[in-house]
């Protein structure tokens, strides 16, 4: 397993926190045709106690969150419901025991949550981080699971949803240089199976990767 370590200089408590839990980055390439049902299969699969789904678009986020089956209680935060509603579904994420979450960067600041499966597509590193911020944030919160998943054919192009493509694929080559195959996917490129341990995404990730280094 190839580690690396964040300079949590800024906040060390913080950060020593982060450092402590464990959990793997897994990254899936996806196309657009399938692409919910590939996220649900993962729901199935997976064992978890509240999960977080996070698109880049409005429409997606509406069209997964109506396809959901019964996992509990789910909730629906994006930016075009009015500022009341938005309060209240903060509410209810607040106070929930189990279920599903699916957002869009609405859920980037101001959600009091924590998840222990974390589904996003790729973004630009700084609005990662504030997704994963809302992943494993309790003390005592140690083990999960998170899956970045991304749309190949659109890296190729100018924009990636909403983000300049060309910040979204020096993400993923990031995230790609810093994992490693999985045992089962010694035949596959790291871009179909990466793994991260105890790295805590948040901090100054910068454009130049400067705020991590190979331990």
């Amino acid at each position: 397993m190839v580690h690396s370590r964040f300079r949590g200089d800024s906040d060390e408590v913080f950060y020593r926190g982060r450092e402590a839990k464990n959990y793997k980055v897994e990254l899936r390439p996806t196309r657009a045709v399938g692409k919910f049902e590939t996220l649900l299969e993962v729901l199935k699969r997976e064992s978890f106690r509240k999960a977080l789904v996070v698109f880049n678009t409005v429409e997606e986020a509406v069209e997964f969150y109506m396809g959901l089956g019964d996992y509990g209680e789910k909730v629906l935060i994006q930016s075009r419901f009015s500022l009341e509603d938005r309060k209240a579904k903060g509410e209810r994420v607040k106070s929930m025991k189990e279920g599903v979450v699916v957002g869009t960067q609405a859920i980037e600041a101001g959600l009091d949550f924590s998840s222990d499966l974390i589904l996003t597509d790729l973004a630009p590193a700084n609005s990662l981080i504030q997704r994963f911020g809302r992943f494993l944030r309790g003390e005592e919160e140690r083990t999960g699971k998170a899956i970045v998943w991304y749309e190949e054919e659109l890296l190729e192009k100018g924009q990636y949803k909403v983000y300049d493509a060309s910040l979204a694929k020096r993400t993923l080559q990031y995230l790609e240089g810093k994992g490693e195959r999985s045992p089962s996917s010694t035949t596959t490129p790291c871009s179909t199976t990466c793994t991260r341990r105890n790295r805590p995404l948040t901090g100054d990730w910068s454009p130049r990767w400067s705020a991590w280094s190979p331990t």
